[in-house]
């Protein structure tokens, strides 16, 4: 898993990024600049560091959405649902903020 999420962030498919605490103290998304070496230190730094999840996101880029994009399309012209695979349990846990409003809706998510 750690070498196609190494290969991912090489290819500039996927990005990474994460929360921080904003002026408010709720948390801001932060996309991380830097070279793919640099980041993938980061992110390493920060789970060996704190130990959880959270800290560390996939984040889309122009090339991974284009990728998807052109999937997406591809399937559909094949007359293939795009949608078939997604699991919709989740919905229900979040409001419109993005607050977790599912009891142990955190530890449904992970």
């Amino acid at each position: 898993m750690l070498g196609w999420i190494r290969a991912s962030v090489e290819q500039d498919i996927m990005g990474l990024g994460s929360l921080e605490p904003g002026e408010d103290g709720r948390g801001r998304w932060s996309n991380w600049d830097g070279s793919a070496e640099e980041r993938l230190e980061r992110a390493d730094a920060r789970y060996r560091t704190t130990g959880t999840l959270w800290n560390v996101f996939a984040t889309d880029t122009p090339r991974g959405m284009h990728l998807y994009s052109a999937e997406r399309s591809r399937r559909e012209a094949a007359g293939i649902d795009p949608d078939a695979h997604v699991d919709h349990s989740f919905e229900g846990i979040w409001d419109a903020e993005g607050n977790v409003i599912e009891p142990h809706g955190d530890e449904i998510v992970v």
